[in-house]
């Protein structure tokens, strides 16, 4: 029963992240991609510390602590949200989706490039596949869409560059403070963080005018994408390999794609087909007996 409750909870969290690219797009075509990355953050921040308040007091964080937590919040949040929506915005939901499940396999990369992981013939060839996958959504921008979706491309790049590097990094941290306090702490100091980028966008908020369906779009990008998939992702960490859960991220370009087709009219090309097989091959390869977390925040 616990290992049939694992795969619902990964699937669970690879559909809930799928969605948001949606959710996401749909609220961009509305307000300034600053604008919804400080409604995320903020109400992430504000959930976590009213549920986590009585652990927050028992483990709050020492000024140390607080400076890697900042480090892993410039990497994690800051970086990594402006660039992943910014990068949305520009270009299509399973484009999106596709880069971003290479974050495995960049893991990887950083984590031997740093001398926590050794390479062999399998992870380089793992490496290469998934880089050649990338390779080929570029090209299926540039024959497709034009610059916009290009650069919206390399914006997402950036941003899985920088989540992974996060990833990598993380390791010592959450050794020694709970990961959940991690993730509350890299949230409040992403609120502060995000202010210079994020400030003029969000006060010029047209809160009055916006509908229902816009408040609920901003509930899912906060407790669905964001508080859900972390809790639901630390469970399934908890029963099961990390390297069994990452592989599960592979899951969102399928979903992402197929939604993409029913409520935006997105047709996935054949370039693109043919890049998401060269990155689940290099994702499933790569990660043989790799053992380092792995996952999304988007």
């Amino acid at each position: 029963m616990n290992q049939l409750l694992v795969h619902v909870a990964l699937i669970s969290v690879s559909t809930l992240y799928s969605i948001a690219y949606l959710v996401n797009k749909f609220v961009m075509d509305r307000l300034h991609p600053a604008a919804v990355v400080y409604i995320r953050v903020l109400g992430a921040a504000a959930i976590l510390t009213v549920i986590l308040f009585p652990k927050i007091r028992r483990h709050f964080p020492t000024r140390s602590q607080w400076l890697q937590i900042t480090t892993m919040s410039i990497l994690g949040i800051v970086l990594n949200l402006i660039l992943f929506m910014e990068g949305l915005a520009r270009t299509s939901a399973t484009h999106g989706a596709l880069i971003s499940s290479t974050i495995p396999i960049v893991v990887l990369s950083f984590a031997s490039f740093l001398g926590y992981e050794k390479l062999n013939p399998r992870r380089i060839a793992g490496i290469a596949l998934s880089m050649a996958g990338v390779w080929m959504t570029f090209w299926a921008s540039k024959t497709g869409s034009g610059e916009a979706k290009l650069w919206g491309d390399f914006l997402c790049v950036l941003n899985t560059l920088c989540f992974s590097l996060y990833l990598t990094l993380s390791l010592k941290i959450n050794r020694s403070v709970p990961p959940m306090i991690v993730t509350w702490g890299m949230m409040v100091a992403g609120t502060v963080l995000l202010i210079p980028y994020s400030y003029s966008e969000f006060v010029s908020i047209p809160w009055t005018s916006l509908t229902w369906v816009d408040h609920g779009a901003f509930a899912y990008i906060v407790l669905g994408s964001t508080v859900a998939t972390y809790f639901l992702n630390n469970w399934a960490l908890s029963k099961a390999e990390s390297s069994f859960v990452g592989l599960y991220i592979l899951l969102q370009p399928l979903i992402t794609s197929i939604l993409d087709r029913i409520f935006r009219g997105q047709i996935l090309t054949g370039l693109s087909v043919w890049a998401l097989v060269l990155i689940i091959l290099g994702v499933v390869i790569g990660q043989t007996s790799k053992r380092n977390k792995n996952g999304s925040l988007h």
